[in-house]
């Protein structure tokens, strides 16, 4: 019964969406990043290197995209809740608050995991068929979505956590400082020591490591751990407090 409950909330969640731009947005962002990056490659020289250049340039821009993109989509929808009454159709729920919070959460994360999938798969067909390149092996591509997706998840239950308590505004802010935050520790040698500690490099650095020569399976344990454990404690913190929250008055 829990679980059947659980599909109902998100789909009806999905569907308060239907007359938004977020649907829309969650479609044409991973085709519009695909394409970016293929025109950016399109008139270079094709190489064996090519290959193994385009997957590492994806992984390391659109995860480094993926705080903001959390901060955006977390604080959109919230601010969906908060025009459709003042949540009153999260807190009117005659689900329990803990089953209504849990399915807010899951559509985040299956969106961002879809929309970073959907992105690999249009790159995949773009570098075969436009670009004439060499496909590179597949499952590390698709290993490398699914890792920075899971890194995600802490920043996804955070800006949720965030989104609800001070507002829409708060949770797109802290996306744009967590952008800088992994595009410098997360993409480059700066945070070679210190990635592990900062979960905002998370998706980066775990994204990377299926593309690595020679990748460190302890980091990625180590790193895939933490983000796990991280996104149980942040989701089971928000969830209790969800529980005993009464909502927010006017605009953040």
């Amino acid at each position: 019964m829990a679980g059947l409950t659980l599909l109902r909330l998100m789909r009806a969640d999905w569907l308060k969406t239907r007359r938004t731009p977020l649907r829309l947005a969650v479609l044409a962002a991973p085709a519009a990043y695909a394409l970016l990056l293929l025109l950016y490659y399109a008139n270079r020289r094709v190489t064996p290197e090519l290959a193994r250049d385009i997957p590492v340039a994806f992984a390391e821009g659109w995860s480094a995209m993926l705080p903001l993109a959390a901060g955006l989509l977390a604080g959109l929808l919230i601010l969906q809740e908060e025009h459709a009454g003042n949540f009153s159709a999260m807190l009117g729920s005659t689900a329990p608050r803990r089953a209504v919070y849990a399915a807010r959460l899951l559509q985040l994360a299956l969106i961002h995991a879809g929309s970073v999938l959907c992105s690999v798969t249009l790159l995949l067909l773009g570098m075969k068929a436009w670009l004439g390149i060499p496909a590179p092996d597949i499952g590390l591509f698709y290993a490398s979505a699914l890792l920075a997706a899971a890194g995600a998840l802490p920043l996804i239950a955070l800006h949720l956590w965030l989104g609800l308590a001070a507002g829409w505004g708060a949770s797109a802010g802290a996306g744009g400082a967590g952008l800088l935050i992994a595009a410098i520790v997360g993409a480059t040698g700066v945070g070679d020591r210190i990635w592990l500690f900062v979960p905002w490099a998370w998706p980066v650095r775990l994204s990377l490591m299926p593309l690595a020569p020679d990748p460190p399976a302890d980091a990625l344990i180590r790193g895939l751990a933490l983000s796990l454990t991280a996104f149980v404690l942040l989701a089971a913190g928000g969830a209790l407090w969800f529980c005993r929250w009464e909502g927010r008055h006017g605009e953040d």
